[in-house]
């Protein structure tokens, strides 16, 4: 069984703060029970995006970085998205709160965002929970780099 709170600390936040490589990252996925699913086509030394999905098929999790535009400039950004059927926005929520554990670096914005206070205008680290049409509700760490 995969805790997500283990997920969210031992993966997706390390990632995104750029403490694990991508690398890194697929073998803390691996260690924790998740595999690629079957049938998906071998990784390429070039790979920026991955997704896998825990041994029970109730979780999955994406590793993706490479340079988006936010606002007005191109900025290199380092995402960890987690997402299951039997989790809804609440728990995700609840979820992010627990593994924050109160921390005053950290301040929630709207109801499903939460940033971190970085000392540099050059990063930012953010953690969200979004709701794609039709879809499960998909928490995301995703770290940003200027």
């Amino acid at each position: 069984d995969v805790d997500p709170g283990l997920v969210l600390a031992r993966i997706c936040l390390p990632y995104a703060m750029r403490a694990a490589s991508f690398e890194k990252a697929i073998r803390l996925a691996r260690d924790m029970n998740f595999y690629r699913p079957h049938g998906s086509a071998p990784l390429d030394d070039w790979s920026s995006d991955v997704e896998m999905v825990s041994r029970d098929g109730a979780w999955r999790i994406k590793l993706e970085e490479g340079t988006i535009t936010e606002g007005e400039a191109d900025v290199y950004a380092v995402s960890c998205s987690l997402s299951s059927p039997r989790a809804n926005t609440r728990s995700l929520s609840n979820l992010i709160d627990r593994a924050l554990n109160n921390d005053s670096r950290w301040r929630r914005g709207d109801s499903a965002r939460w940033a971190h206070n970085r000392s540099s205008d050059e990063t930012a680290l953010l953690i969200d929970i979004k709701e794609p049409e039709g879809q499960h509700p998909v928490l995301s760490a995703t770290g940003l780099y200027r």
